[in-house]
């Protein structure tokens, strides 16, 4: 699947250099109507120079998804890297990252986004998963629907209102209209992060990673080096498991053996905190773990120093929980709302922001 990615960053690249007009902003032509399209370019222009540390930074390609209850969102993709996924009815950005390249990289249409992770291609009756290739029937697009549509109310309750102002009002100058996005999306915000973050922010690879959805226990991967890394003496983590050049975890070790402590790969919150607790156990490790229902311990933990695991709401028909998508979240990110600080757990993707209104959570402290 990487090797997939990187042939699609070179072809798309090469897309661009060729026929970079297929993707210019709109500009608007009357100065007393400003299109919504050039409103909402403007929008998404201003929020990738307020948060991307990296000036060269520009918009490559806008695409458009709809998630399994035909609700839409739009797509940013951006140069050299960046992605931005967008909710035009409530003006937010649902998640972002300034480092890691677009998950939709390569694919133009029948895009399916259903959240943090939730990636899907329609295609051949099937839902085929872009980053790690799983595929899902069809016919379950209405079983997943009404977690989908609990997720877009939560959206909505929480409008940008600065934003869709900007996006209705019909006096904007073509002369003005872009400054003006820069005053509705920028706003002063406060990062907050557990001590010793860079543990999980600059680890782009050795990670455990396995596919066959084991996004839950390769999260729980994550926080166990984490205090594995911040007190070595307790011996969280053992050093067979840990990569030789001391920066993270050596082969599928860990991985494995948590997978060993649960039921299959399928995770909830619940059942990954049932694995954490079994592997402190097996290794006489002082700890507790706690699952909560909704992602509002996600706060209270970073405010105490320590990583969560926030899982989504995507369910199966028999009310089990969706298994790929757990993400291990270090910090948080507060202005007008907050927005969660997250490693996905896979190479390359270790600095995603995503809003603050999903799933449950998984919390763990050593005592």
């Amino acid at each position: 699947m990487l090797k997939q990615i990187k042939m699609g960053i070179v072809i798309i690249i090469s897309i661009l250099t060729l026929n970079s007009s297929v993707y210019a902003v709109p500009i608007a032509m009357n100065a007393n109507a400003v299109s919504t399209d050039a409103k909402e370019a403007a929008i998404y222009k201003a929020k990738i120079e307020t948060t991307s540390k990296d000036s060269n930074v520009t918009i490559a390609s806008i695409k458009f998804a709809n998630d399994f209850a035909n609700n839409k969102f739009t797509i940013i993709e951006c140069v050299p890297k960046g992605y931005y996924i967008y909710h035009n009815d409530s003006g937010n950005f649902v998640e972002y990252s300034s480092y890691s390249i677009s998950p939709y990289l390569g694919y133009v249409s029948n895009l399916i986004y259903a959240g943090p992770k939730e990636y899907y291609v329609e295609e051949n009756s099937e839902y085929r998963h872009t980053f790690t290739g799983e595929r899902l029937d069809a016919s379950l697009k209405d079983s997943f629907a009404p977690a989908c549509n609990d997720n877009v109310k939560r959206l909505m309750s929480s409008k940008n209102s600065k934003v869709l102002s900007y996006i209705n009002d019909s006096t904007l100058s073509d002369k003005t209209f872009v400054s003006e996005a820069q005053d509705a999306i920028a706003a002063s915000y406060t990062d907050k992060y557990i001590p010793n973050s860079s543990y999980l922010s600059s680890l782009s690879s050795n990670l455990g990673y396995k596919d066959g959805g084991y996004c839950g226990y390769i999260a729980a991967n994550l926080v166990l080096y984490y205090w594995q890394k911040r007190y070595p003496s307790r011996n969280i983590v053992p050093s067979n498991y840990l990569h030789s050049s001391g920066i993270g975890l050596q082969g599928t070790g860990l991985t494995d053996e948590l997978i060993s402590l649960g039921s299959d790969s399928g995770t909830t919150g619940l059942s990954i905190r049932n694995v954490l607790i079994a592997y402190c156990n097996a290794h006489g490790i002082s700890a507790s773990s706690a699952w909560y229902l909704f992602a509002l311990c996600i706060g209270s933990e970073i405010d105490a120093g320590r990583p969560a695991i926030l899982f989504g709401n995507l369910a199966y028909p028999d009310g089990s929980t969706y298994r790929n998508h757990a993400v291990t979240v270090y910090g948080y990110r507060s202005s007008t709302t907050i927005e969660y600080i997250a490693h996905y757990g896979w190479p390359g993707y270790p600095n995603v922001i995503i809003a603050g209104t999903y799933g449950s959570c998984t919390s763990f402290r050593l005592t």
